[in-house]
């Protein structure tokens, strides 16, 4: 499974080796990246081997191994000193495709992007769509997987809000904060994953939109936040100029979670396009997405400034 070291990644190893699969976690730069994810599994059942972008017969040689291969690689932002967003999103996926086609892999699964167009004022989006495109090319039977805006303990999305009502004056949100979202669980996606491996007529050449139940703005998903962690929370209109200047200065540091591209999709909504009939839901694989309200509450506990660290059940208040 490539990408299996990213945030989502992580989760998909998880419940592919809780359902009993055999897992190649494929690694490229950093050995201990991949450390965390032997322990999801019994001995031998999470295997690592290592691959080079640039040699395309380490992609080969671990197609050639699997009978099913998820990619989840992908970038929303330039990295200093490493894979770039083009490498990540349009050159390095095709290039998987191929070694599937080439090794007869009877199953794959690409992790794209919800509303990902090639004409879409996001660059990320357009490279998404442009990578679908490269992926299908060399891959017809290919998956697609189309996330919207991703949560869990360690996302950049609901824990960047959090971060900002903590140590900001306030949230700054294009717009207003007025564009929609549909937020879906991580652990959601990898559910219906696993789900899917058995339905291969079901699922084969499909796009699939992966979104939450609840649809939400950007401005009340912050407020919703800010009432789960006890915190007052105030949301800045943040003008394109202002956010360009954010973003670019946010994308010299080692890790950005504000970006120029990312304030381009703060502006614009991003929930599912139910009106397409050749797009089917997260429904559709057999998987009933959880509700944020149901498990904010223990996502966001370290955000809160009197953490409830008693919850044993002899613990008398």
């Amino acid at each position: 499974m490539f990408g299996c070291t990213g945030f989502l990644g992580k989760y998909i190893v998880a419940e592919l080796a809780q359902a009993g699969y055999q897992v190649i976690t494929p690694w490229r730069n950093d050995e201990f990246a991949i450390m965390p994810l032997r322990v999801m599994g019994d001995v031998g059942q999470v295997v690592d081997m290592r691959y080079s972008a640039d040699k395309y017969e380490t992609l080969l040689n671990i197609c050639a191994r699997s009978n099913i291969v998820i990619n989840c690689i992908g970038r929303d932002y330039n990295k200093l000193f490493d894979t770039n967003m083009v490498d990540s999103n349009i050159n390095l996926p095709p290039l998987i495709a191929r070694a599937c086609r080439e090794t007869k892999v009877d199953k794959m699964f690409h992790i794209s992007c919800l509303n990902a167009d090639e004409k879409h004022p996001s660059k990320y989006l357009r490279q998404k769509a442009l990578g679908e495109k490269l992926v299908r090319d060399e891959f017809p039977e290919c998956t697609i997987l189309r996330p919207g805006n991703v949560y869990g303990t360690e996302d950049r999305f609901m824990n960047w809000i959090a971060k900002c009502i903590r140590i900001l004056p306030g949230v700054p949100l294009a717009r207003g904060g007025a564009a929609q979202i549909q937020p879906i669980f991580c652990v959601d996606i990898a559910d219906a994953i696993v789900a899917a491996l058995s339905k291969q007529d079901h699922v084969e050449g499909k796009v699939f939109e992966m979104v939450g139940p609840e649809t939400f703005t950007w401005s009340s998903f912050a407020h919703n936040i800010g009432e789960r962690i006890g915190e007052d929370v105030t949301v800045i209109n943040t003008p394109r100029i202002a956010s360009t200047l954010l973003g670019m200065i946010n994308e010299y540091t080692w890790a950005p979670g504000f970006t120029r591209d990312f304030a381009v999709r703060q502006a614009y909504d991003n929930i599912a396009n139910t009106d397409d009939s050749e797009v089917f839901q997260i429904e559709d694989m057999g998987v009933k997405a959880t509700r944020f309200q149901d498990n904010a509450g223990e996502l966001l506990s370290r955000w809160t400034r009197k953490p409830d660290y008693f919850l044993d059940v002899n613990y008398k208040k």
